[in-house]
């Protein structure tokens, strides 16, 4: 009687720990299926943000390409008309030339020109221009290239 009572008290014990591992190995897999379903999302997010940054820095050297072009062009165009291979066009007036021409009034005849400090403003103003508007379109292309959920977000105000 004893034997049959001591073999009922282990198979029970053995059932309670089968359950008891079950319950254990149950948990495990939801942990570890928790665990996966974080890793791959993490692993998504990741990969956006790799493509998100070569957008950015494929519309960045496309707009610094631009905007080298665009200031060599200047720099050419300040060279050419420094050697007198171009002038520019002002919208200027001259002085009027008095009715009856002496031999002072010679000079008179000559076209307007800028002054050396406002041809250089000129061509300060032009680069700034192009900067400006460069810098306007790269910006442009990348809020347009950023994923909806980082622009849908409100603004911060700087306190």
């Amino acid at each position: 009687m004893n034997a049959k009572l001591i073999g009922v008290v282990l198979v029970a014990f053995l059932v309670v720990m089968f359950f008891i591992q079950k319950s254990q190995i149950n948990q495990i897999q939801q942990e570890l299926a928790t665990a996966k379903a974080l890793a791959e999302s993490q692993q998504r997010t990741v990969i956006q943000m790799q493509q998100q940054n070569a957008k950015v820095a494929l519309i960045s050297e496309t707009k610094t390409k631009e905007l080298n072009d665009a200031k060599e062009q200047i720099e050419q165009l300040e060279r050419d008309v420094a050697a007198g291979n171009k002038r520019l066009l002002v919208n200027a007036r001259c002085p009027t030339v008095p009715a009856k021409p002496s031999a002072a009034s010679v000079d008179d005849e000559r076209t307007a020109q800028l002054t050396a400090n406002a041809e250089r403003a000129y061509f300060r103003l032009r680069n700034q221009h192009e900067l400006v508007i460069k810098q306007l379109t790269g910006l442009q292309e990348y809020v347009r290239a950023l994923p909806a959920e980082c622009v849908a977000q409100p603004l911060v105000t700087a306190r």
